[in-house]
């Protein structure tokens, strides 16, 4: 038990004394030890459920009917993943996304995939463009589709691509080969 935390160690005690232990999920905390640790339980259970936060999705269905005030962008920043993704754009750099891929007259290059992926699809929704987005990790192309499939974004191809060698480093490395368009009108990468 040395390396379980106090409150842990009581809720157990708790258990075996026939005590039933009930927890708020919208709880924040920290913890101080050698280093501090904050966290939010509810948040917590949602990234591990896959379920989006109301705020997420408010601010999705609110760029998809045309309401892009930057409290949208702001929304979807703070409550996308969580907080936890250190990736992910800032809200007023997703708002420059959003307007400059409005005006794309061609397909969309994008080199990472997660949340500026859902908003590049949802920006050229029913103008007969398209956002391909290359994806080197696997788990982050699981979570990019899963995020798309859950709005059913359908105009976003997302490319599973792991990287190669292409020098003589190991840091010379590239994208796979991959079927893409010639030309492209906005590249985010």
């Amino acid at each position: 038990h040395d390396s379980q935390s106090g409150d842990y160690i009581l809720c157990l005690k708790a258990r075996q004394l026939g005590f039933k232990v009930f927890s708020d999920p919208d709880m924040a905390f920290a913890h101080t030890g050698e280093k501090t640790w904050h966290g939010h339980f509810g948040n917590h259970l949602r990234v591990q459920q896959g379920i989006f936060t109301p705020q997420f999705i408010t601010a999705v269905e609110m760029l998809r009917i045309g309401e892009v005030g930057a409290g949208v962008f702001e929304s979807l920043s703070k409550s996308y993943d969580i907080g936890t993704h250190v990736y992910s754009l800032r809200a007023d750099a997703l708002h420059e996304l959003w307007q400059l891929a409005r005006q794309a007259k061609a397909p969309v290059l994008e080199m990472g995939s997660g949340l500026s992926t859902l908003v590049l699809g949802l920006a050229l929704e029913g103008t007969g463009q398209q956002v391909h987005s290359l994806e080197d990790h696997l788990d982050s192309w699981r979570k990019t589709a899963r995020l798309l499939e859950h709005f059913g974004v359908k105009n976003v191809q997302l490319h599973y691509l792991p990287m190669e060698p292409c020098g003589p480093t190991d840091d010379d490395l590239r994208y796979a080969e991959a079927e893409l368009p010639e030309s492209f009108g906005l590249a985010l990468i």
